[in-house]
């Protein structure tokens, strides 16, 4: 049951214009790929590190974007282990 003063508004199927933690991960992947990391370790510093200056440059300005994100980041850190 949606409240009256709700209104649903759907994105469309591809819009990562609409998604800060997609730029997010766009950010990300432009500085961490075509790297070769030694060990996982070296991956993860080099993650954490993104993400730190992610976070000082203001380029996520919303808490909410910003817990979604470290989540999503945290469950891809998990899988390449």
């Amino acid at each position: 049951m949606i409240p009256e003063n709700t209104a649903l508004v759907f994105l469309p199927p591809y819009s990562p214009e609409l998604k800060p933690a997609e730029l997010a991960w766009l950010n990300m992947k432009r500085k961490t790929t075509n790297t070769i990391y030694k060990t996982m370790e070296e991956l993860k510093l080099k993650l954490n590190e993104t993400v730190k200056k992610l976070i000082t440059e203001k380029f996520i300005k919303n808490y909410a974007v910003l817990t979604v994100f470290l989540s999503e980041l945290d469950c891809y850190i998990s899988k390449l282990n």
